[in-house]
């Protein structure tokens, strides 16, 4: 048996699953893991999108349900390495911004590791959707986003805070900012 640790409707993850001529399940936390039958054998593989936590937990549930477990980490490097600067990141800031498309797999990843770590995160797919509420008692403010958000995006996102910062600093409280 072959589990895919990701999210069901991902086209990677489907794409694994016809892959795999039928022998594949698409596991998505440890949860669901935990749930499976005893096995003698199973291999692990991930969405290259993945967050490595996920992976490993699901890993440690399926160890006490199958004999013998191969483990294969397919998380994209990069992903890894965005992902773990993000979670850095959220805990140094007030206010944390993740920039992308909502349907970008890695950026939801982004913004859900973050938002357990630093609450006041916001997933944004552009800079015009930055509030004076947003940036309300926030000090140092954090941006990142996923790995298909243009660098051009985040440098728009810097300058609409630096704009909501310099209107704020002119204007009543409980307005909004205007680009």
């Amino acid at each position: 048996e072959i589990i895919i640790v990701g999210d069901r409707t991902h086209p990677e993850s489907e794409g694994l699953i016809g892959y795999s001529r039928g022998r594949g399940i698409i596991i998505e936390n440890a949860e669901q893991a935990a749930t499976l039958p005893l096995r003698k054998r199973r291999a692990v593989l991930a969405q290259s999108t993945q967050d490595l936590d996920c992976l490993r937990a699901v890993v440690s549930a399926l160890l006490v349900r199958t004999e013998e477990l191969q483990v294969f980490n397919t998380i994209c490097e990069s992903t890894q390495t965005r992902q773990k600067a993000t979670c850095e990141l959220a805990k140094e800031v007030d206010t944390l911004f993740i920039i992308g498309g909502k349907k970008s797999s890695n950026t939801n990843k982004l913004y859900n590791l973050s938002k357990k770590i630093q609450p006041n995160t916001y997933f944004i797919e552009s800079a015009d959707q930055i509030t004076l509420e947003m940036l309300k008692n926030s000090r140092k403010i954090g941006l990142s986003g996923g790995a298909s958000t243009p660098p051009e995006a985040i440098q728009e996102a810097a300058v609409r805070i630096q704009t909501c910062f310099a209107y704020q600093n002119h204007q009543e409280k409980n307005v909004q900012c205007q680009s």
